[in-house]
């Protein structure tokens, strides 16, 4: 210990450490923080709590994942600690991730999204994947989006096939300016048409097409009062498919983008579509190859 001269130092001295404590208290680091906000996360049932909050601070902080893990010991201001339990208190409400940060990668691309648009699934990489397998990258392609949301199908296939022209529709117009957004950012604004439609009407367009991607509402009434309450987030209109003239089966977009396609595709066109696998059978009858004016292949990813 310090040898004090006199009664006065030691007090002068104590003082100083309970004062630099005291500022010290209301410090804490990023350890702390995630360690704290992770605790709070998993109680309120998310998954992979300190992950999460792991990767909300690398959003606030700009930097990556592991940097943040790298600099635990690191302080966070105030501010900085008010503004990531904002944002924590909004992801356990149970905000997705991807409205947190306003950004999704979807087949190795960032795109921007809001509450206006889907969050991009990996489900639907599909649909891109199998439109590169099928054809050379360097092929001029026609390429429709019906329902194209952010514009991540259309845009992800623009971003490949260089020599390619798109049209995307959607009946939001919310959704067509996120769209529009995206394919400037990712540099394919020049290629990109976009269109306010209703894909139930029937739209004619003066144009034929090598490629037509889908990926409509598709979920029934009944099940998506039986969702996760994340999905309760996301636009319902992009979701729900209702108004069925039969019954509500979730089905009701399939015969307009058939007819759609019967009138749009150039022979030897290709048309994908998504759906969910309890779908598959129904959807795939409405495309039956027995159809005398099919004139095209039919993908149905699930």
């Amino acid at each position: 210990m310090l040898k004090l001269k006199n009664l006065t130092d030691w007090l002068a001295r104590a003082q100083r450490i309970n004062t630099q404590r005291a500022k010290q208290g209301a410090r804490v680091t990023t350890q702390q923080m995630i360690a704290q906000a992770g605790e709070w996360l998993q109680e309120r049932n998310i998954e992979n709590p300190r992950r999460e909050a792991t990767l909300i601070l690398a959003h606030l902080l700009q930097a990556d994942y592991l940097t943040v893990l790298s600099q635990g010991k690191g302080w966070l201001t105030k501010k900085m600690r008010r503004q990531f339990w904002r944002l924590i208190k909004k992801r356990g409400r149970g905000l997705p991730f991807a409205y947190i940060t306003g950004g999704k990668e979807f087949f190795s691309l960032s795109f921007f999204v809001n509450r206006h648009v889907l969050i991009p699934r990996p489900t639907s990489e599909g649909i891109c994947q199998s439109v590169i397998d099928h054809f050379d990258n360097r092929a001029p392609l026609t390429i429709c989006d019906l329902g194209t949301g952010s514009g991540c199908l259309l845009i992800t296939l623009l971003h490949h096939f260089k020599n390619a022209q798109g049209y995307g529709i959607d009946v939001s117009r919310h959704a067509l300016r996120v769209a529009k957004k995206n394919a400037k950012s990712i540099g394919v604004q020049r290629r990109i048409k976009l269109l306010h439609k209703n894909i139930k009407n029937n739209i004619l367009l003066n144009k034929k097409f090598d490629v037509v991607v889908a990926n409509p509402p598709y979920v029934t009434p009944r099940e998506y009062t039986g969702l996760a309450r994340n999905i309760f987030f996301e636009p319902k209109i992009a979701l729900v498919a209702a108004g069925h003239v039969k019954k509500n089966d979730g089905l009701v977009f399939y015969p307009a983008i058939k007819k759609f396609a019967d009138s749009h595709l150039r022979p030897g066109g290709l048309l994908l579509l998504e759906c969910a696998p309890q779908q598959k059978k129904a959807v795939a009858n409405i495309f039956s190859p027995t159809d005398e004016k099919k004139h095209y292949k039919v993908i149905i990813i699930t």
